[in-house]
């Protein structure tokens, strides 16, 4: 898969100068779906929960740029691992659209099984 997805970028004009070999692909699609699913699992753990649901996705923000920077803070303690601000962006664009699509599938399905007034009656916005 991560070969297939190589020979589309090579085709792609824009990353006609820019190294992406099999290992960096792997390397971004890891990092980022790694976060997306930390981030769409946290929500919907907090969402059982929390009251307001702009707060769930201010805090799973934070929970997960904090991750995003501890990983890559720990490497400085490994062998032959270095930390990457490249990785951090990785890591937390992931995150972020884990979390924006956890909170619209949620609406979605709320106005899709109660209508569109009781939806906005349990969004919590207030």
């Amino acid at each position: 898969m991560v070969e297939t997805v190589a020979e589309y970028l090579e085709q792609v004009p824009v990353l006609k100068n820019v190294p992406l070999s099999p290992l960096t692909i792997r390397k971004i699609i890891g990092h980022f779906l790694y976060c997306f699913l930390i981030a769409w699992s946290g929500f919907y753990c907090f969402a059982t929960f929390m009251p307001r649901e702009i707060g769930i996705l201010r805090i799973m923000s934070v929970i997960c740029l904090m991750i995003s920077t501890l990983g890559e803070t720990l490497q400085i303690f490994a062998l032959g691992r270095y930390p990457s601000i490249t990785d951090v962006s990785i890591n937390y664009s992931g995150a972020l659209l884990g979390l924006f699509l956890a909170y619209f599938l949620k609406q979605k399905i709320l106005t899709t099984n109660l209508g569109e007034q009781n939806a906005k009656s349990l969004s919590r916005f207030d």
